[in-house]
């Protein structure tokens, strides 16, 4: 066991809740046999907080074969949104040992304030601190995001744990110091804890 752990820093999607808007991509756009080499850019500047709500979804809408309107399609993106209780249920157990835990994701903020935090109430009460790139102007793996948060939970990068289904995002808090769990499943990771005497 690690005595200098204090802290978790989770990511978002694909770790506590399901990635709706790659789901509603999948639907809509890769499934129905059209691409669209601009969407990765797109969302970038949507997690930036450079694109409103608003105009992501026109962009969306500019698409011919997309006949939804713009509250169907947030509709839709939102059914996707879907919370893993079990990882919270972890989560709680870590908070109620001590730990702080906070929350770092590429995301823009309209999807937590418009359906997670009023779908899943327990979502935003489990966290200590609340880090969305949007708010921030800032993306993972940028280092900057990482130093903010850890500013931001009043943590130093030896004492945290980060955890992202994303390997290039791992790498990058771990070239801070920052040890790192690269998820993939609930299971594997509370074996993880139960590995490492954390949990």
């Amino acid at each position: 066991m690690d005595k200098n752990i204090t802290t978790f820093i989770f990511d978002c999607f694909k770790v506590f809740l399901t990635p709706p808007l790659s789901a509603w991509y999948a639907k809509n756009i890769s499934n129905t046999g059209h691409s669209d080499p601009d969407f990765v850019n797109i969302v970038r500047e949507s997690d930036l907080g450079n694109l409103s709500e608003d105009a992501f979804l026109d962009y969306l809408l500019s698409h011919p074969w997309i006949k939804s309107t713009k509250q169907e399609i947030l509709d839709e993106i939102d059914q996707f949104c879907i919370l893993d209780r079990q990882l919270v249920e972890v989560a709680q157990k870590l908070k109620s040992k001590g730990y702080k835990i906070a929350l770092l994701s590429n995301a823009n903020n309209s999807i937590f304030n418009r359906k997670v935090y009023k779908d899943y109430p327990e979502f935003k009460e489990l966290f200590d601190k609340i880090v969305i790139s949007s708010e921030v102007k800032m993306l993972k793996p940028d280092p900057e995001i990482y130093l903010y948060t850890l500013d931001f939970i009043d943590s130093k990068p030896e004492e945290a744990i980060f955890v992202d289904d994303n390997i290039h995002n791992v790498e990058a808090a771990e070239q801070l110091g920052i040890k790192s769990f690269v998820y993939t499943d609930v299971q594997s990771f509370i074996q993880y804890l139960e590995n490492e005497r954390l949990l």
